[in-house]
């Protein structure tokens, strides 16, 4: 070994490399563990150049730790997480032992990184009081692809050095100080309690929550759904929302099914409307001008009913084939399917387009129960501008660009409304599939910050905000902890919408009105394998069942709860749930034939006391997908099964390793490239379980390993298939089509939403 190698420290020194300490510092930290200090400085060793900083060692050892992570050595994972939790101290702390949160606070608030409030709300007592309680151990347990991504994608940082300016323990105590400020009552118990559970990883909030709650910044909302009208006025006023939401770090979901179709005549018939794509290179446009939060694009989704005149077109324009003046690749295309159109799929039918100017009830009806009538009313008018086209030719045509792009979503419009707690029509649904809320076209005057609750006009425009988080059911040592945890988020989340700044009315008043949360289930296929239900087995089922319902009851009575307390939301009586309905009376019965529905919560108390009090909030449930906070968690994502036992996460500032949690049962594991039959129906099957208790949708994907499949070509009939099952058993969407097309590819990569504001 050279002994002439030196190391600049911190203050830039240079001093010679002492071999002896690396090893000691190794060895300190990974006490308790089984793993190989020799191994892991060996391979450092080889690497250290001289002259190299004290952080490159540093972050020289922590790659040589994470590079051992195996099914079989787990432990690695969590010594490369405690060699980077102890260079980030050095970088925070300036030493390895904490200093006082009160200190911590007001050093970060004077350097301008914390937003004042947190001391103007709470007395120094408090402060110190509550600092007794920070785990500073618990940072130590965590595995190094959790503290990666904190640190990488969450932590405030010095945007000149990228050092991390925050600790772990301090942020997760701060979020819920924030949020739960302005309570009248018990604070310091809230507090405490959401703090526990953020630590302990039970829960997950999404990327705005929590790198924003404590700074200046103060847009929460992960989704954001605009309904674009069919003239000058809405186009334009939506085009401006859509930039302005994009740069509050919002994905986007537009509605433009109203807008008339290419060769419509415009302006009593003196010109013909030049069609979709112009208005969709503009949404392209706009969605890649304006980052979020300096790090990414935007990202939008464009919603289009499945009868739309141009649908043959846009069903085409993500494709890779073509040039980019024919298409508009960098948005995503979600089609809503009515209940009416499977029908003529199954038996060959017709199906009827139609440009919107023409058929103006049809519009008015879709998503309600009168839709079909009117549908076939239209069809029947010989004056109206119509194109028939076989049933089966446009579901083909569909399922071969979801197929080749993997992007195109798809709705089932009656399955969301029939399913769904709303009584105005839902009829888009936003960038992940799961969010499934009114809107009103926008208008210029949806546009201004000048109206109150009390005298904006909804129909100027209504933008549907959520704000997401998710429980994580893998974490949980028995059911009994939902109680508690689902009356932590509904609080949380609905303080939330009364801390974020709106830009526009058409926002503020409708997101305050009704009060809409997305509060979801995460690191499911822990769940399973935890509690060794494999896929397609009775205990699955029931498992499911079970825990779900109790996870929506837990939901609904605290909404209900906290209605006693503040008061029911504005726009209450807009939902079903004003008249005691339930999502255990509207879900799509052939769950029956599945699982039994026997009922553990008592439904009959809880539907009494919500007519009585009312709820706080109007939507409650929704289940996103978890790429990034799942890292955080050291959970599996979302509802999804897994693709291996080790994941390769991707980023643009970053990759790293990580290992599912219990790796000893991965016998039990649902695993996506192993689906019965290499369909995906199994798993949208238990899907449709979840589904029966959630008021929203869920991001649900389909699955398949095309190296099982000859010539490695996914078929139409395979996939046409599952997507009747998802439709059968009262799935709303489905989002990806997810595949595997190499041999002996034992990790996969991971990148999830792309716009990373849905994918908490």
């Amino acid at each position: 070994m050279n002994k002439e190698v030196y190391v600049k420290k911190r203050s830039g020194e240079l001093e010679l490399l002492d071999y002896d300490k690396i090893h000691l510092m190794l060895s300190q930290c990974a006490e308790g563990l089984n793993v190989s200090v020799s191994d892991v400085a060996l391979n450092a060793h080889l690497k250290i150049a001289n002259k190299m900083s004290s952080v490159a060692i540093q972050q020289t050892l922590i790659k040589s730790a994470s590079e051992k992570l195996s099914p079989e050595k787990p432990d690695y994972g969590v010594l490369a997480g405690r060699l980077l939790v102890t260079n980030m101290r050095k970088e925070v702390y300036g030493q390895h032992e904490p200093i006082s949160f009160l200190n911590y606070i007001k050093k970060n608030v004077k350097s301008k990184l914390y937003s004042p409030e947190i001391l103007d709300k709470y007395t120094e007592e408090e402060i110190e009081q509550l600092g007794t309680h920070l785990d500073y151990d618990n940072d130590m347990q965590r595995v190094h692809s959790s503290v990666t991504q904190l640190e990488s994608k969450y932590l405030i940082k010095d945007v000149k050095t990228d050092k991390p300016l925050e600790m772990i323990q301090e942020t997760f105590m701060i979020i819920p100080m924030v949020i739960f400020a302005d309570e009248e009552s018990n604070r310091l118990d809230y507090v405490l309690d959401f703090y526990n559970a953020l630590k302990n990883d039970e829960i997950s909030l999404p990327t705005p929550v929590i790198s924003g709650v404590r700074t200046r910044l103060k847009m929460f909302s992960s989704c954001c759904k605009i309904k674009m009208g069919d003239s000058s006025e809405s186009i334009l006023s939506t085009e401006y929302a859509l930039s302005l939401m994009t740069a509050q770090r919002a994905g986007i979901g537009i509605d433009m099914g109203l807008v008339r179709g290419i060769l419509a005549p415009v302006k009593n018939n003196t010109v013909k409307h030049t069609g979709a794509l112009p208005l969709l290179k503009t949404v392209e446009a706009a969605s890649k001008q304006f980052t979020q939060n300096a790090l990414r694009s935007g990202a939008t989704v464009v919603n289009y009913p499945i009868f739309n005149w141009e649908i043959m077109d846009v069903l085409e324009y993500k494709n890779n084939q073509g040039s980019n003046t024919t298409r508009a690749r960098f948005i995503d295309y979600a089609i809503g399917i009515p209940s009416i159109f499977i029908e003529r799929v199954l038996s060959k039918g017709e199906w009827t387009l139609f440009s919107s100017e023409d058929v103006p009830k049809l519009f008015d009806t879709y998503g309600r129960g009168d839709f079909d009538e009117v549908y076939k009313h239209y069809e029947q008018q010989p004056f109206i501008r119509k194109q028939r086209v076989s049933a089966t030719e446009v579901f083909n045509k569909l399922i071969k660009e979801r197929v080749g792009t993997g992007r195109i979503y798809l709705h089932f419009v009656d399955n969301v409304n029939r399913q769904g707690m709303f009584k105005e029509p839902v009829t888009q649904t936003n960038l992940c599939s799961e969010i499934f809320l009114p809107t009103k076209p926008m208008k210029f005057d949806g546009l201004k910050k000048a109206a109150t609750a009390d005298t904006y006009d909804l129909d100027d425009g209504m933008i549907s905000l959520c704000i997401l988080g998710c429980i994580n059911f893998g974490k949980l040592d028995n059911i009994t902890r939902m109680d508690k945890l689902t009356g932590l988020m509904v609080r949380f989340l609905d303080n939330l919408i009364d801390k974020q700044e709106y830009p526009m009315d058409a926002a503020e008043w409708a997101t305050k009105g009704y009060r809409f949360l997305g509060i979801g289930i995460s690191d499911f296929a822990h769940f399973l394998a935890k509690n060794e239900a494999r896929l397609g087995t009775k205990k699955a089922y029931e498992l499911t069942h079970t825990w779900a319902e109790r996870f929506q009851y837990g939901l609904i009575k605290a909404s209900m709860e906290l209605a006693k307390e503040k008061g029911k939301c504005k726009y209450f009586n807009k939902s079903h749930y004003e008249q005691g309905v339930l999502p255990i009376d509207t879900y799509n019965k052939n769950v029956d034939s599945l699982v039994a529905n026997d009922l553990h919560c008592d439904w009959e108390g809880l539907r009494e006391q919500v007519q009585i009090w009312g709820m706080r909030n109007t939507a409650l449930s929704a289940v996103p997908p978890t790429a990034s906070s799942s890292l955080v968690s050291n959970s599996t994502q979302g509802i999804d099964p897994i693709q291996s036992l080790t994941d390769t996460y991707e980023s643009a500032a970053y990759t790293v390793k990580s290992l599912v949690p219990d790796v000893d049962k991965s016998s039990y594991y649902m695993k996506a490239w192993d689906m019965p039959g290499n369909t995906s129906a199994e798993y949208l099957k238990l899907m449709s379980v979840l589904q029966k208790f959630i008021d929203q949708g869920m991001s649900v994907n389909q699955w398949y390993d095309l190296t099982k499949i000859e010539g490695k070509i996914l078929d139409s009939n395979r996939v046409k298939r599952d997507i009747l099952t998802a439709y059968k058993y009262g799935l709303k969407s489905l989002y990806y089509i997810r595949s595997k097309d190499r041999e002996n590819r034992s990790e996969e990569i991971v990148t999830g939403c792309e716009s990373g504001a849905c994918a908490i």
